[in-house]
């Protein structure tokens, strides 16, 4: 394309002069409202199917969608004026609700279409690619109206954003979906423009489907429910699939924080199980709530269960409080009353867990209902614990990877942020003198990990490394290692109590050990005329009379629990899918190798960390992905990140060659891709931080989005009135962007903290104080950019650049999990910021 091509005719163009309604206007608002809450729910649909990490791919096909429509209508329009624009925007906007409706009517209506994951992902790209063919002749046609038109885009999508998590909680998955596409519809009828809908063939057929799918489903379903593809990570599909576990689903219930699923064993009423969008089982025992007649199910408990054995060897005065983080279904809870301990608060993140746990009190005692002594806090587990000043003689979590997403960007786990450097180091504040703290984990990699991220945490309390090593020991029972910290190291009375437990079990599938002093205890013993305490070789149990379970609140202890232990920790899955590739006898001897060169008298733990190809490396809140076993980018990562480089070369790079572009084009894709790229990365590392701020990804979400995007819109409609010209707009915007971001990523850590203890509503308006002047300025370029381009008369580029836009906030994405997984989450606030800065720069 030459110059005569793009001169100023195309300002005295016939379109331009089309008057922009108020219905279109709230027909934009509409739209972007239906686009991110279709991209919320989505991904919570998603979760429900795949494993966690293919939530990410919702994100980034919901803005790849917008970038590939606005370069369809780039091409198809480039050299002919929109007659009847407001047609076009209804057509397509019409478009986009009736896909969103065949979306969910293909996924609910046949298993083969789940388990074909690229249909599945075209037909969630597909109304996206419509929507951004709208939006995109929306901005050429009205370009002169760009701050207003984005300020309306950009409330519509604060709207949005709030409204999944209603939609969610009271509509579900399936429903949901319908009601975005009514929502959709809606819009489409919006953006006639005032003009005779009736006469739009097309937008009616498409919302009377969408009417009646939605009021339909609502009466009576006429859908199914969304299934499972067959998934090593989703556990539920393992059971429910397998002849031989005889399991039956008992019900179903959607909320924002996922679909949560109760499952029961048809021949054995012994436990049923609940799970969080198909994975991370937890078990809820048939208790009738009597404490002295539950001989048997403590004695299961405390023996088949590697998290019970922590507790055989304490005193009474070691049982005064318990802290379980992650009750679930209410196994440690239960394991705590039958121990006896005085006080219990439970802290589960997940409010559908609880309120099944309490409207099955009849089946499972009232653990949650009926013990005075029992508090069930609904939260995340490590933003109570910040903000709580009491201390607890045991505080216990156990293996709470939920292999579902609960993050914007489809990757992080909330989760992540219970063991790291920080959050151990906050454990151990919490717990009294005596108190400990008892972690229960996959296998030897995650307990190698977390050793270093405790070791690493003692290292920064002014711990050496040896006392740090007597400060914990491993035990493990089938293929669940448990390990138990103190704040100071165990003496050699109290190792004497727990090195019976090893022994109690030797020979029963103990497969993780590490006991501090186990070679100096049978000299120790011998000095104290005790019984001789048998060395690791023998065979010789020691005497029981330290282990009497009578004492211990147990009536007896069998020697196999009465349960089927596969039942009640889930170990009918090959240990091959739990995360990690190697056998039991191998995963032994990586445990005992690493452990072996940990007890050298000054170890190194970089150079132990670094010969390991499994990354066993302390986790930190800045880099929290604690169960990421591999080293560097994800395979996953690795294929998004060539992925979206070759769709930017295809939709910028191959353009700009085959067309004759002057300087100013060149400009302004350099621009659209710095904004688009810069503002992902700052968008996602502001919700990393914010979750572990406000404790729920729910909540983190919908501050952030509503925040930063409302504020984005006010920047929007009131940034044409700051500076005289758009250049000078875009500089000062982009320089202040800059300054903003870096100073808020130096104070914020203080600011929050300094709330920590303060109420969700309190947090929330806190982050919403730097937030929103934040996306004020955020929300001053990108228009301005369109309005530059209004003003040097490439109006006919306008949806090229919108796509451009688009394109490098995928790329944006992307490269902030590449970046968050081997730097950290501030890494790429800085990188975010400097892209503003290279913006002011440039121009």
């Amino acid at each position: 394309m030459d110059k005569k091509n793009i001169d100023k005719k195309d300002i005295k163009s016939k379109e331009i002069k089309i008057a922009a309604t108020p219905y279109f206007f709230i027909g934009i608002f509409l739209l972007s409202s239906a686009m991110l809450a279709f991209e919320i729910v989505a991904s919570r649909v998603t979760s429900v199917i795949y494993a966690h990490n293919y939530v990410f791919i919702i994100v980034s096909l919901a803005i790849l969608g917008l970038g590939c429509g606005g370069i369809f209508a780039f091409y198809k329009w480039q050299h002919t004026e929109l007659n009847e624009p407001f047609k076009k925007l209804s057509l397509y906007s019409s478009l986009f609700s009736l896909t969103i409706a065949l979306y969910i009517v293909l996924t609910t209506s046949s298993i083969l279409f789940a388990d074909n994951k690229f249909l599945y992902f075209i037909i969630i790209f597909v109304p996206y690619f419509f929507a951004g063919i709208a939006l995109s002749l929306a901005f050429r046609v009205f370009a002169i109206e760009s701050f207003k038109l984005y300020a309306f885009d950009l409330a519509g999508a604060a709207f949005g954003s709030v409204l999944s998590i209603w939609i969610l909680n009271t509509m579900g998955g399936i429903g949901g979906i319908l009601f975005i596409g009514v929502l959709g519809s809606a819009a489409s009828f919006f953006l006639a423009g005032g003009r005779k809908i009736l006469s739009f063939k097309i937008p009616m057929i498409a919302s009377v489907i969408c009417i009646l799918l939605f009021f339909a489903d609502l009466s009576f379903p006429v859908l199914n429910e969304v299934p499972i593809a067959e998934d090593p990570n989703k556990d539920l599909y393992g059971m429910l699939s397998d002849p031989d576990s005889n399991m039956e689903l008992v019900e179903s219930k959607w909320s924002a924080f996922g679909r949560t699923d109760l499952v029961a064993y048809k021949d054995d009423n012994a436990a049923m199980h609940l799970f969080i969008d198909g994975a991370a089982g937890t078990a809820m025992y048939r208790f009738d709530g009597d404490l002295k007649k539950a001989g048997r199910l403590a004695s299961a408990l405390t023996l088949g269960f590697s998290g019970g054995l922590p507790f055989l060897p304490l005193k009474n005065y070691e049982k005064d409080s318990l802290l379980v983080i992650g009750p679930g279904g209410g196994r440690e809870i239960l394991l705590g009353l039958l121990a006896g301990v005085k006080d219990i608060t439970g802290v589960e993140i997940n409010p559908d867990f609880v309120d099944i746990v309490k409207e099955y009190r009849d089946y499972n005692g009232g653990i949650y209902t009926d013990f005075e002594n029992v508090d069930i806090v609904v939260n995340e587990g490590r933003s109570f614990v910040r903000g709580s000043d009491k201390k607890y003689d045991i505080i216990m979590i156990t293996i709470p990877l939920t292999k579902t997403s609960r993050s914007f960007e489809g990757f992080a786990l909330t989760e992540n942020y219970l063991f790291t450097v920080e959050s151990v180091g906050e454990y151990l504040d919490h717990l009294t003198d005596e108190g400990r703290m008892i972690g229960v984990f996959h296998h030897a990699p995650e307990t190698l990990r977390f050793i270093t991220t405790l070791l690493t945490a003692l290292r920064e309390r002014g711990i050496k490394h040896q006392d740090a090593m007597n400060c914990f020991y491993v035990i493990g029972k089938g293929m669940n290692p448990v390990v138990v910290l103190k704040k100071k190291p165990f003496t050699y009375e109290e190792m004497e109590d727990n090195y019976k437990i090893k022994q109690i079990l030797k020979g029963d599938d103990v497969y993780y050990s590490y006991m501090p002093y186990e070679r100096q205890l049978k000299e120790y013993a011998d000095k104290q005329t005790a019984a001789v305490m048998p060395s690791v070789e023998t065979s010789q149990s020691p005497p029981m009379d330290h282990m009497d379970h009578a004492k211990m609140g147990h009536a007896q202890a069998p020697a196999t629990p009465p349960m089927d232990h596969t039942k009640m920790d889930h170990t009918k899955m090959d240990h091959t899918k739990m995360g990690h590739g190697m056998d039991m006898s191998s995963d032994t001897a990586f445990f005992n190798m690493i452990m072996a060169d940990l007890l050298k008298e000054k170890p190194n733990l970089n150079k132990i960390i670094e010969r390991v190809r499994t990354d066993i490396s302390p986790a930190k809140d800045d880099k929290p992905f604690f169960f990421k076993h591999q080293k560097g980018l994800t395979a996953e990562v690795l294929f998004l990140l060539q992925v979206v480089l070759s769709v930017c070369v295809l939709i910028i790079v191959l353009p700009a060659i085959f067309m004759r572009i002057n300087i100013k084009i060149v400009n302004s894709i350099v621009l659209f891709v710095l904004l688009g790229a810069g503002f992902m990365l700052i968008e996602i590392a502001f919700f990393q931080k914010l979750t572990l701020f406000l404790g729920s990804p729910t909540i983190s979400l919908a501050v952030l989005l509503g925040s930063l995007l409302s504020g984005m819109g006010a920047g929007s409609f009131y940034g044409k009135r700051l500076f005289k010209d758009n250049m000078k707009r875009i500089k000062m915007a982009a320089l202040l962007i800059f300054i903003s971001v870096i100073a808020i990523s130096f104070v914020h850590k203080f600011i929050l903290n300094a709330f920590l203890a303060n109420t969700v509503i309190v947090k929330s308006l806190i982050a919403s104080s730097f937030l929103i002047p934040l996306g004020f300025l955020l929300g001053i370029p990108f228009p301005a950019a369109m309005n530059l381009m209004y003003e040097n008369g490439l109006g006919h580029f306008i949806p090229w650049m919108y796509g451009i836009n688009g394109v490098a906030s995928v790329l944006g994405s992307v490269g902030a999990i590449a970046i968050s997984l081997t730097h950290g989450f501030s890494a790429g606030l800085i990188i975010g910021a400097l892209c503003y800065l290279a913006v002011d720069l440039i121009l």
